[in-house]
C-alpha cells in the first residue's frame, strides 16, 4: 500500500477544501438552526461531479476509487458534517439499482434515478431499519412484501431514512420479508407517490441537522413484480456488505473531517486565551489534550485509508469495516469533548462551532450501530461467540 495520495487525489482533496471553506463552513450554523437541507449547495457538490463519483461513467460517476471520494467526503465534514448521511444514502441506494436490478429496469433506472441523483438534481432513500429492528439485524425487521398476482404488496414500518423526504426523491429502497418461514428477505424499488407509501415528518435530532431523517410507512403498497432487486443470481445479494462497507468508510471520512476542525479550533483558541498570565496552549495538560487529539486524528486516517485500499479490492472484512466506524467515531467524540473543554464556558454556548460538533459528532457513534454492536461483530469474528 502506497501511503502518499496521488496528484489526483490532491488536487481534488484541495478544490474540495476551498469548495467547503467558501460554500458549506460559513452556513453551517444556520443549517443546524433551522435544520433546513441546502439544497443549492447539494447542487453544486453535483456540478463539481463529486456524489457517487466512484461510479462508472456509463452510470453518471467518473471511475474513481473509494478513498478519492473519501478525501472528498472528508474535506467536506471538516466544515459540516451533516452532509455525509445524505451521501450515503445516495451511494446505497444507486448501487441496489446498479447490482441487483434486472433489464431491461436497470438500463431505465440508471437514465430515470442514477444519473439525475449524480447530478444533484434529485434524491434516492433506503429503507432498513425498523421501529424494533436495527439495520444490522435484518433478520429481525417485521416489513412484509407477498406477492399477489402480477404485483408485490408491502406492509410495515421503516424508521430513520436518510433523504426519503426531500423535495425531489424519487425513490426508496425497501427491505422485506417474502418467507415469514425462513425469514427469506428481498430488496424492492418504490418510487415516490406509489399508493400506500407514506413518508412522515422529519425527525427532531440532537446533531447531524442538516440531514432530512423520517419514518416511513407502507400500507398494502402495490409495485410491480419487475421492481425487485434481485439480481441474476440472489443467492449474490449481500445488502449488509454492500450498504454498510461504503457507508463506514463515508462515516470515517467525516470523523476525521470533524477532529481536525476541533483540533484546529481548540488550538487556534489555547494559543489566544489566557488564564494568571499564560496561555493555555502552554499549560502541560491542554498540551497532552492537543497532543491526543492529532495523534487520534493520525490513527483515524490509517484505519480508513487501508480500509478503502482494501475496499477497492474486494478484501475488506466485516471486522474491519466495524474497526473503522467505531474507533473513527469515538475520536471524533474525544476530540469534540477535549475541543468544549478547552473553550471552557464558551464550550457550554450554542452557537459556538465545536458545541455543534459535539452534537455531530455524538451521532457519528450511533448512526450504522452503536459501539457495543461493533465490538461484539470484532468479536464474533475472532471466535468468541457461539454463532
Amino acid at each position: 500500500m502506497d501511503f502518499q495520495y496521488t496528484e489526483e487525489q490532491v488536487a481534488l482533496r484541495d478544490m474540495m477544501k476551498s469548495f467547503a471553506a467558501r460554500e458549506i463552513l460559513p452556513r453551517a450554523e444556520h443549517v443546524d438552526q433551522t435544520q433546513e437541507f441546502p439544497y443549492d449547495v447539494w447542487a453544486k457538490l453535483g456540478e463539481l461531479g463529486v456524489i457517487n463519483m466512484n461510479f462508472p461513467e456509463q452510470a453518471g460517476g467518473s471511475g474513481v476509487d473509494i478513498l478519492t471520494q473519501c478525501l472528498a467526503i472528508e474535506e467536506i465534514g471538516y466544515a459540516d458534517s451533516s452532509y455525509t448521511p445524505t451521501f450515503s444514502a445516495q451511494q446505497s441506494s444507486c448501487r441496489h439499482i446498479l447490482r441487483y436490478a434486472r433489464e431491461p429496469k436497470r438500463t431505465e433506472w440508471i437514465e430515470k434515478y442514477v444519473k439525475p441523483i449524480c447530478r444533484g438534481e434529485a434524491w434516492g432513500a433506503t429503507a432498513l431499519t425498523e421501529p424494533n429492528s436495527s439495520s444490522n439485524d435484518a433478520s429481525s425487521m417485521q416489513t412484509t412484501a407477498v406477492r399477489d398476482g402480477d404485483h408485490w404488496v408491502i406492509n410495515g414500518t421503516k424508521m430513520y431514512s436518510t433523504a426519503s423526504g426531500l423535495k425531489n426523491t424519487l425513490f426508496v429502497i425497501v427491505w422485506a420479508i417474502v418467507d415469514k418461514q425462513t425469514r427469506a428477505s428481498k430488496m424492492f424499488l418504490v418510487p415516490t407517490g406509489t399508493p400506500g407509501f407514506t413518508v412522515g415528518n422529519k425527525l427532531p435530532k440532537l446533531g447531524l441537522r442538516g440531514a432530512d431523517t423520517r419514518e416511513l410507512f407502507f400500507d398494502d403498497c402495490r409495485i410491480p413484480l419487475d421492481h425487485v432487486l434481485d439480481g441474476e443470481n440472489s443467492s449474490d445479494i449481500n445488502p449488509v456488505g454492500d450498504t454498510q462497507f461504503h457507508s463506514r468508510l463515508f462515516l470515517a471520512s467525516n470523523a476525521i473531517g470533524l477532529q481536525r476542525f476541533c483540533l484546529d479550533e481548540a488550538l487556534r483558541f489555547a494559543k489566544e486565551r489566557k488564564t494568571w498570565g499564560v496561555t493555555l496552549s502552554q499549560r502541560q495538560l491542554i498540551q497532552g489534550w492537543l497532543a491526543e487529539m492529532a495523534t487520534d486524528i493520525e490513527i483515524s486516517t490509517l484505519l480508513r485509508d487501508r480500509a478503502a485500499w482494501r475496499y477497492d479490492r474486494g478484501e475488506l472484512t466485516v471486522s474491519e469495516a466495524a474497526m473503522v466506524k467505531y474507533v473513527t467515531a469515538e475520536n471524533a467524540l474525544k476530540a469534540a469533548n477535549y475541543a468544549t473543554d478547552i473553550f471552557g464556558g464558551m464550550g457550554f454556548m450554542e452557537g459556538v462551532p465545536v458545541v455543534r460538533r459535539l452534537r455531530d459528532a455524538k451521532g457519528l457513534t450511533i448512526i450504522l450501530g452503536g459501539v457495543t454492536l461493533f465490538k461484539w461483530i470484532i468479536a464474533k469474528e475472532l471466535g468468541c461467540t457461539d454463532e
